[in-house]
């Protein structure tokens, strides 16, 4: 498939360790995807700013912090798919995955109608990983990520969360997971 006709991937590395089981998940699912075109982002790399809460942007102004957050709302707005990887902190995101959903603010102020349209049936794909055993800890993560998804305008597809990503069998389950992230992959390539 020629690269113009070729839908775009939006995959968000959303942890600060760069070659980590996350980074590893998403490269596995983003390969067995197939003929996407993508374009991989590390959220941490970008640097972007935390939201200040001004309310700048509800009066449908341009925010006041300058970053490469429009760049961001441009690959959300083009991509046909989205995969985000991102472990658990203290139950939620990491502080830099965290200030890029919060700078979706502008995107929340958005009339009802638009966000509708935005809302069309884009597949988005959530991995997490966490080293407690207890699945419990992505029940917070896993809700802030459906809201995250909904306000870019992508519907929360399926995820892969793993658990216990610290201790002896670590290994065996992140080789487990990565067979996971790629039968993923190849569900969004049957989407083709």
């Amino acid at each position: 498939m020629p690269a113009a006709a070729r839908p775009l991937l939006l995959a968000l590395l959303g942890s600060p360790c760069r070659d980590g089981a996350n980074s590893r998940l998403l490269s596995a699912f983003v390969q067995a995807a197939g003929e996407w075109e993508v374009v991989r982002c590390s959220l941490p790399e970008l640097k972007i700013l935390p939201c200040l809460g001004c309310r700048t942007c509800k009066q449908n102004q341009p925010c006041v912090q300058h970053d490469r957050m429009p760049k961001l709302f441009q690959l959300f707005e083009r991509a046909q798919a989205l995969v985000l990887a991102a472990p658990v902190y203290f139950y939620g995101f990491p502080a830099q995955t965290k200030a890029v959903i919060d700078r979706c603010l502008p995107l929340w102020y958005l009339e009802s109608q638009l966000r509708a349209r935005l809302r069309l049936k884009r597949p988005g794909y959530f991995i997490s990983t966490c080293a407690s055993q207890r699945r419990g800890e992505f029940e917070v993560i896993a809700r802030e990520t459906k809201a995250f998804f909904h306000t870019i305008g992508f519907q929360y597809t399926q995820s892969l969360l793993v658990p216990g990503l610290d201790g002896k069998q670590a290994a065996q389950r992140l080789n487990r997971a990565l067979l996971h992230a790629r039968t993923l992959g190849r569900q969004l390539q049957r989407r083709l």
